[in-house]
């Protein structure tokens, strides 16, 4: 082999032995394989599958994430229109014949600043999108306020009793059209179910629009009408409305403590599906940490003769730089 060939080896070779010194080095201080998909013999399945799955499990986990802030602020809204309701119901029913008329005034006041607060916190949005409008996500759960409570008036304008001016707010509500399902209710049907995790999924099918809700609603609205003026100039039938009226927020207590229930049970299986997901994410980046993990003591071993082999390279190409004639004739 002449010189210039001879040079040329030993250079090539020379490099390779500091690419498998880098690549031993690397191994020792990271404790990570240089080539991972060499040490799986070219198989990538397992590798990909890990990917794949953690892919999948993040995709459940936004999930998850965003359902529990629905939830939580859904939660939050009814949790406000409870506040709203709060003691109210029990001084409306507390109202009789000797309650003073002043009274029942300032009672109907509050049922209407409730009545505001809970439709208010029924608009509830987040993320630009509206929690308790069901499918409707882009504008209002319910009317304004105002406007609800307009309609009630109208419809209950020629009744001259309590009794008479209960019935056409019941009605209102009830009526399939023209009343709360079309002018109060704003939203539409319940959504549908929301992935939390594999094979899993949560309801939040909760809406401004839901039975408990709605009688609620009816009941304070129903106070609220005392502020408007409704029986005007009749003492015993505006008692007599907020005794009614104080009664329906009573009835309508128990259903709306269950519906905060079983939201709430949908907050708990949220909950515990992002637990799980997070341990399953955690057992795959252990599984895929490991497939990549090197063995220190062979890294330490292939380091040691990588650099034994590239020292007597070196050794050997010193020599060889060093011999003529006269070192040969020695």
């Amino acid at each position: 082999m002449g010189d210039m060939a001879l040079g040329l080896v030993l250079r090539a070779r020379a490099g390779e032995l500091k690419q498998a010194v880098a690549r031993a080095s690397g191994e020792v201080t990271t404790g990570r394989l240089a080539d991972p998909l060499a040490a799986q013999a070219g198989d990538a399945a397992a590798t990909a599958g890990i990917a794949r799955d953690l892919a999948r499990l993040g995709a459940f986990r936004l999930s998850a994430l965003e359902a529990g802030q629905r939830a939580a602020a859904m939660q939050t809204a009814l949790g406000t229109v409870a506040e709203a309701v709060g003691g109210l119901g029990t001084a409306l029913a507390a109202v009789n014949g000797g309650t003073a008329p002043g009274q029942v005034d300032a009672l109907g006041g509050a049922a209407a600043q409730g009545f505001g607060a809970a439709v208010a916190a029924l608009n509830v949005r987040l993320a630009d999108r509206t929690l308790l409008a069901g499918a409707v996500t882009g504008g209002p759960a319910l009317a304004p306020a105002g406007d609800i409570l307009a309609a009630l008036a109208t419809a209950a304008a020629g009744e001259t009793t309590a009794a008479g001016v209960a019935d056409a707010v019941a009605a209102w509500f009830a009526a399939p059209a023209g009343g709360f399902a079309d002018t109060g209710y704003l939203g539409g049907a319940a959504g549908g179910p929301v992935p939390v995790a594999p094979g899993e999924t949560v309801a939040l099918d909760v809406t401004a629009a839901d039975p408990a809700v709605a009688a609620t609603l009816q009941g304070l609205a129903l106070a609220a009408l005392l502020e408007r003026g409704i029986l005007a100039g009749d003492a015993a039938g505006r008692a007599t409305l907020a005794g009614k009226a104080g009664a329906a927020i009573l009835a309508a207590d128990s259903p709306l403590v269950a519906l905060r229930a079983r939201l709430g049970e949908d907050e708990a299986r949220i909950e515990a599906a992002a637990v799980r997901g997070a341990a399953a994410a955690t057992a795959l980046e252990v599984a895929a940490s490991d497939l990549a993990a090197a063995d220190p003591y062979r890294a330490a071993s292939r380091l040691a003769e990588a650099e034994g082999q590239l020292e007597a390279l070196y050794l050997v190409t010193a020599r060889l730089a060093r011999l003529s004639l006269t070192e040969y004739l020695r």
